[in-house]
């Protein structure tokens, strides 16, 4: 498929110096299709910052991820909705390529979302007590 030749041409090329393009990029990227599959992006980014993640490896997250922030590709991603879908595909493609070796990179997201949902927790039953024992001294 096209999609799949394009991304084994970036893979193919894939620079350390692309990383830098990423960091630019992706923030924007976070939509449409592309949001369903946030975390598997997050995911394929920090493997390219870790440094000790295999060449290999590292060299297929940054191939998808440089078609993910580049808008020509098999579907112009100015198409709205349709535009980010086969952007998406290839993201998919990619973590299942490298799903061994991805995996502490999705535990790491995951344990992330985890503690930002229990501070929130935190600090609701926080405002809750302190509310309660002010309308106790109040009373």
């Amino acid at each position: 498929m096209i999609r799949e030749k394009l991304l084994r041409r970036f893979v193919a090329k894939a620079r350390e110096s692309d990383i830098e393009e990423i960091d630019n990029k992706l923030p924007v990227k976070d939509k449409g299709p592309i949001h369903e599959i946030w975390p598997k992006v997050q995911a394929l980014y920090r493997m390219i910052k870790d440094p000790a993640a295999s060449w290999k490896a590292k060299a297929a997250a940054i191939g998808a991820l440089i078609y993910l922030v580049t808008p020509i590709d098999a579907v112009f991603d100015a198409i709205p909705v349709v535009g980010l879908v086969d952007d998406a595909a290839v993201i998919i493609f990619t973590v299942g390529i490298l799903a061994k070796e991805l995996k502490k990179y999705m535990t790491q997201t995951a344990e992330e979302l985890a503690e930002i949902e229990i501070r929130k927790h935190n600090r609701k039953i926080r405002i809750t007590l302190i509310s309660l024992i002010i309308a106790a001294v109040a009373a």
